[in-house]
């Protein structure tokens, strides 16, 4: 999505988009935002539906055609933890590939 005047790209209407598809808990619309080789990971709580809060950070880089190329988030740990209490952060860490367990302890 270009700005038609000089080709730059309108980073608040990509960024509208993107939020209303996590609001819309829509995976087909988040997906379609994202760049084909694109790799993330979700939590969900225990029993499967319950909604989980804390509080993060994205870090997210865009394509020149306006796609999510790399989104990193940043976690409040504690918080996580807190928001659900039957995770094992350390086990999750140790899992992904995605995660710097340097960074992340």
């Amino acid at each position: 999505m270009a700005d038609s005047s000089n080709g730059a790209l309108d980073l608040e209407a990509i960024s509208k988009r993107y939020f209303a598809a996590w609001e819309a808990r829509d995976p087909d619309a988040i997906v379609s935002l994202h760049t084909e080789d694109t790799q993330f990971w979700t939590l969900q709580p225990e029993g499967g539906g319950d909604r989980a809060q804390f509080d993060c950070l994205d870090v997210v880089n865009v394509s020149a055609d306006g796609l999510v190329a790399r989104k990193d988030t940043f976690v409040d740990m504690v918080q996580l933890q807190a928001a659900l209490p039957g995770l094992d952060v350390e086990a999750e860490i140790e899992a992904s590939d995605v995660v710097n367990p340097e960074v992340a302890a």
